[in-house]
């Protein structure tokens, strides 16, 4: 659909923008967000904290805060008369905690997955100036390759021998993960972020309000304090819905160790047309692009959804969708304007049944009595 109307992806793309230029390019409305995250990301050794409604835009605040800090890093190297900051690498992934976690598994997998966040970086690292690990191609080759020979022990591990041999199996690393992974991960970090100052990979735990209890979050937390969140060379973000952290986080063990939460909100209305702007701009293949959602009808929607940029990406698809379905393409704005209005009253209007559907009379009469 969207290739038809001239351009080359959706541009109304729910996921999370990236930390790198495109994700830069794209974030509007967030500068002074991104000067309190950075703030407290330069603040070491406290876990950086952000509380904000689902879809309101914590993660892509955070990766583009991150490849921020990045370039500061890279451009800082280049004058000498310039005190380098610290160099923050994002992990390839974002965490969530349950209530019913599994300690052991969580750290194992935290260690594979800064493993290969650092094994994916490479190159980046090593063009920086950061000190790359001896081992790291070995440990690549046992992480990610299908099959691999079971050779004597390049890698110093004990119950895993990695070596020159004929028999060849299925790389599961479940010995490995187990054996030797975390060790040399964490020797990795000591010789490539040797102090505060080096920086770290920015690991994010999103999602706090899912350790339902706060007895059950401050369990899982302390539990995971010494041995994750106060490791060199890791940063460490908390993220979760209002009042999570003051809420279930206040602790003694975990007294001095948060910093105070940023609460991110909606972006004001006046950046909505840029947000939309700079979506066109980066993703039409050319200046005769098509789009049958105006500016207003942008604009609307986010009203509508309480200031949720997600919700509004997401509801401006469904209707360039609905509009391919039906064979329309209005031209004139006022036009455009009118076919959005129709669509977003069909749309009301079947939620309202299906709501309907599943509402009994009580429970109609106590959210009445409740307003």
């Amino acid at each position: 659909m969207y290739s038809t109307w001239n351009f080359k992806d959706n541009p109304f793309n729910t996921v999370s923008l990236s930390a790198d230029e495109i994700g830069n390019h794209l974030i509007v409305g967030r500068e002074e967000d991104i000067r309190k995250f950075l703030r407290r990301l330069y603040n070491v050794p406290q876990i950086v904290t952000i509380e904000g409604e689902f879809g309101i835009g914590k993660t892509s605040l955070i990766n583009v805060g991150i490849f921020r800090a990045t370039l500061k890093y890279a451009n800082d190297r280049k004058d000498p008369n310039v005190t380098t900051n610290p160099l923050f690498v994002p992990c390839e992934r974002i965490f969530q905690l349950s209530s019913n976690i599994q300690f052991a598994s969580f750290i194992d997998e935290v260690f594979m997955d800064i493993a290969q966040t650092i094994i994916k970086y490479k190159e980046n690292l090593k063009n920086l100036g950061i000190k790359i690990p001896k081992n790291i191609d070995e440990v690549n080759t046992w992480l990610n390759s299908q099959s691999q020979s079971t050779y004597q022990a390049s890698l110093g591990i004990p119950v895993v021998q990695i070596g020159i041999g004929k028999a060849k199996e299925i790389n599961t690393t479940i010995g490995f993960e187990k054996s030797g992974l975390k060790e040399i991960v964490k020797k990795w970090l000591k010789e490539m972020f040797p102090n505060n100052n080096s920086g770290g990979i920015v690991c994010v735990i999103d999602n706090l309000e899912l350790l339902e209890k706060s007895s059950d979050a401050k369990k899982v937390i302390e539990n995971l304090r010494d041995e994750l969140f106060t490791l060199p060379g890791l940063r460490w973000i908390f993220c979760g819905s209002l009042g999570i952290v003051s809420s279930i986080l206040s602790s003694p063990r975990l007294e001095g160790f948060l910093h105070e939460p940023i609460e991110v909100k909606g972006i004001s209305s006046v950046f909505l047309k840029d947000v939309l702007n700079k979506r066109v701009e980066k993703f039409k293949t050319n200046n005769s692009y098509y789009l049958p959602l105006t500016s207003i009808s942008f604009e609307s929607l986010y009203k509508i959804l309480r200031s949720n940029l997600r919700n509004t990406l997401k509801y401006s698809n469904d209707f360039c969708i609905w509009v391919a379905d039906n064979d329309l393409k209005p031209l004139m704005d006022e036009d455009k304007e009118s076919i959005f209005n129709n669509w977003l009253i069909d749309k009301s209007i079947k939620y309202k049944k299906d709501i309907d559907k599943s509402l009994k009379a009580k429970t109609l009469a106590l959210f009445s009595d409740i307003i």
